[in-house]
């Protein structure tokens, strides 16, 4: 019989024990857990947001780079003997035409 008084002695001794552990501890721990996810979100979150917006500029300025044709090329004549897309150039008297590639210009 005194073991048995003994051991729920004991057994009450650890439970207060225990309860002032989880009343003292565990809370700092929590608060400790929650101030470094939201120190670590804090830093990370705007370097997500940027991101995301510097992402979001570059893929708008890719697609209008991408639908900007730009002035027309040079693409020779048509095939199969077509009408070309722009007319010819009518220069008026007086007025040289462009110098051809590969030849300088002789005033002399």
């Amino acid at each position: 019989m005194i073991a048995l008084r003994e051991m729920r002695g004991r057994s009450a001794i650890e439970t207060v024990i225990e309860l002032f552990i989880i009343i003292t501890v565990a809370p700092v721990i929590v608060c400790c857990l929650v101030q470094g996810i939201t120190t670590i979100a804090a830093i990370a979150v705007p370097w997500l947001a940027v991101t995301l917006i510097v992402i979001g500029v570059a893929t708008c300025f890719a697609a209008v780079l991408a639908a900007y044709r730009g002035a027309p090329r040079n693409m020779g004549p048509p095939p199969d003997g077509g009408v070309p897309l722009l007319p010819p150039i009518r220069r008026p008297p007086g007025i040289p035409g462009p110098q051809e590639p590969g030849r300088g210009r002789r005033d002399h």
